[in-house]
């Protein structure tokens, strides 16, 4: 249903339940209109939000070691930049860099050329 227990949880009691509306899966063999098929439910809805979690961590250490190594995250390339194509360098794309550096300007002097 979902991977966020909160929001599992709130369809079960909330949505359905006092809506007098059971969930019964075919696939998973459990249904919430009875005690136990609710708390089977509620122990997936808890591994889904687990593997969820994992995931994001997963995700965030790979972005920390592409970053570590040098390598922008998904493929992303920062502002004023760009990546040499034979090389997989980058340099600066110096029409952009014109841009950062009156951005930066700006932030340390205000509004003043």
């Amino acid at each position: 249903m979902s991977r966020n227990l909160k929001d599992t949880f709130y369809l079960l009691d909330d949505a359905f339940e006092k809506n007098g509306i059971g969930f019964t899966s075919i696939q998973e063999q459990f249904d919430t209109t009875t005690p136990i098929g609710k708390a089977v439910m509620q122990i997936i809805a808890v591994f889904a939000q687990l593997e969820r979690e994992m995931i994001t961590e997963k995700m965030k250490m790979g972005k920390y070691q592409k970053t570590r190594l040098g390598q922008f995250p998904s493929g992303h390339i920062l502002y004023g930049y760009r990546k040499k194509p034979v090389t997989g360098e980058f340099e600066i794309n110096e029409e952009e860099a014109r841009i950062v550096r009156l951005i930066y300007h700006w932030y340390v002097y205000g509004d003043e050329t």
